[in-house]
């Protein structure tokens, strides 16, 4: 896997699922594997699908859509969203059982925000999205902290502080909303 590699499947939508097949992801027990879904649900760019099978979690699948070819403009920046930021998300959720963010969710929880109709009476599930969007402070700063090593594009690296910020406020925002 190259940079090469990456670019010709940003570039062609067919050569996608191999690229993503070939990723290694030996060193992370709790992946059974990565998968192309071609179908684009919300902004995410991937995700990992984690849940309970007979009352212990399952192997995760991480799930990689279109926006993810279109966003991450360099390979390290693609792997740092597989390895640091949806691994992370994954092996959290297998060691605490704490981290699983629902597709979607942290979303919903942006735009109140931004339109500036957060309240506890109209979102019952206030304390989840809050728990969700605290799982999406770690995976960033997790992502952060191996930005470096890692050797994200800077722009790639102002959008992911940026992010993490966003995140932070929106745990104090709903913080405000539980108390």
């Amino acid at each position: 896997m190259d940079e090469k590699s990456y670019q010709d499947a940003r570039q062609n939508e067919r050569k996608r699922a191999s690229f993503i097949e070939s990723i290694n992801l030996k060193e992370h027990p709790y992946v059974k594997r990565a998968e192309y879904e071609k179908i684009q649900q919300g902004e995410e760019w991937m995700f990992a699908s984690c849940g309970y099978l007979f009352g212990k979690p399952r192997k995760a699948i991480i799930k990689v859509v279109p926006l993810a070819f279109s966003k991450l403009e360099t390979l390290p920046d693609f792997l740092s969203c597989i390895y640091d930021h949806e691994c992370f998300h994954v092996r959290e959720f297998h060691s605490t059982r704490k981290g699983y963010v629902q597709v979607g969710l942290k979303e919903l929880v942006l735009h109140f925000l931004s339109e500036g109709i957060l309240q506890t009476k109209t979102l019952v599930r206030t304390k989840l999205m809050k728990e969700s969007c605290e799982a999406e402070v770690r995976a960033y700063a997790n992502q952060l902290s191996n930005a470096n090593d890692r050797g994200i594009s800077p722009a790639f690296k102002e959008i992911l502080e940026n992010r993490l910020e966003s995140y932070k406020n929106a745990v104090g925002s709903l913080q405000h909303a539980i108390f």
